[in-house]
């Protein structure tokens, strides 16, 4: 298991992970008021996408490749290592907004300004795991009924169930297996390794400027297996086929990921519906921003009136303490498995027709300091992602 991180190095990086966990409770609207997401267009989008690519983005994450195999863009369900927040984004990008993430309700819950645009979009399915499946035949069918809508036609599954940053991979559950062989939808794994380092809820660390080793395996077709057991058999192999390869295959030379978004076109009734919700997410911001500083400025006065000096005095230990935070999530510090991730500086991230490519929040950025206590000085900054978009419809 990782070793737990020092009181001292917790406290130091929690302003960071806060920063981080509102940047990603925020990250639709956000990636509205940026341009990421036109909220008047209904064709040519993909709001999963550019959410996750607004995400990559100002979390300065890179995605190195590893094997040769490319990403099946024909309806399919990929299959998903579960390791930290993290896996949100950064499944959705390698997966190129093409696939509607399987999640469970309590995701919405804590979650709404993230999940409530997303899924009025079709773009992520909820269900309430707390009562577990009781009907499978009932459940089988809604997934039915959403991959038919169009728009976001595959399934992005996370088939361990829970997440897990342990080295060893949980063994894999079967139900959305069966699931998958019973319609004859092909299977592809999509493995990361690294994301834990990127947002950790269980540490309460964020490490900007992280780097991602992923792979996929090639597509398993139903229909070439005689049975649901000999399916599930070929998939846990490519399973744990592709998490070797991940965490194994040497870093230095691997290309960067490169990712081709769906261009996806909404209904109008989906439109109407997100532009509403867009709407009612930017006032509930710009509430929480109003209230933080009328909170504020009460407590300001209330330091003044014990001492004048004192709200200065406040500000300056807040500004330290957040700068100092800063300073330790960016160390130009990587890891996988303890080794350093750092590559050669690649090319800037290339603008796409389908979002706009912002500058990182925080600028060029490296971490996976706390939780190891280790710096190495030589690690290198990540390569940058190319980013290329379809013009077109996708076939």
């Amino acid at each position: 298991m990782k070793p737990q991180p020092s009181w001292l190095l917790w406290a130091l990086g929690f302003p960071s992970f806060f920063l981080s966990f509102l940047l990603l409770y925020w990250a639709v609207v956000l990636a509205v008021l940026t341009g990421h997401i036109n909220p008047l267009r209904r064709r040519g989008r993909n709001d999963l996408f550019c959410t996750a690519k607004l995400m990559m983005d100002a979390m300065h994450v890179s995605v190195m490749q590893a094997g040769q195999q490319q990403l099946c863009r024909a309806q399919c369900m990929y299959l998903a290592n579960h390791r930290s927040w993290a896996d949100f984004f950064i499944d959705a990008y390698l997966t190129e907004g093409r696939a509607m993430p399987l999640s469970r309700g309590m995701v919405a819950v804590a979650f709404p300004a993230l999940m409530l645009p997303l899924r009025a979009v079709g773009a992520v399915l909820v269900f309430n795991k707390a009562k577990g499946v009781k009907d499978v035949e009932a459940f089988n069918r809604w997934l039915d009924r959403e991959l038919q809508r169009g728009g976001h036609s595959s399934l992005l599954v996370y088939p361990e169930g829970h997440r897990k940053a342990e080295a060893a991979l949980q063994p894999i559950k079967h139900g959305m297996l069966c699931f998958a062989y019973s319609r004859r939808l092909p299977i592809q794994v999509v493995m990361s390794a690294n994301k834990e380092e990127v947002l950790s809820e269980k540490d309460d660390m964020a490490r900007w400027g992280q780097t991602v080793v992923a792979s996929c395996s090639e597509p398993l077709d139903p229909a070439k297996f005689p049975s649901s057991q000999e399916f599930a058999g070929a998939v846990q192999e490519a399973w744990e086929t592709e998490w070797a390869r991940v965490t194994t295959t040497p870093l230095a030379g691997l290309p960067s990921w490169v990712a081709s978004p769906a261009l996806l076109d909404y209904s109008p009734s989906q439109q109407l519906t997100s532009l509403a919700l867009h709407c009612l997410c930017a006032a509930a911001l710009s509430s929480a921003l109003y209230c933080t500083f009328v909170a504020a400025t009460w407590v300001a006065h209330a330091l003044a009136a014990v001492q004048a000096a004192l709200p200065l005095l406040a500000a300056g230990s807040l500004l330290a303490w957040a700068g100092m935070s800063a300073w330790l999530a960016a160390s130009p510090v990587g890891a996988r498995g303890g080794l350093p991730v750092g590559g050669a500086g690649g090319p800037e991230v290339a603008a796409g027709a389908a979002c706009k490519a912002q500058a990182p929040a925080a600028g060029a950025i490296g971490g996976s300091l706390v939780g190891r206590g280790v710096l190495d000085s030589a690690a290198e900054e990540p390569q940058a992602v190319h980013i290329g978009l379809k013009a077109g419809k996708e076939e």
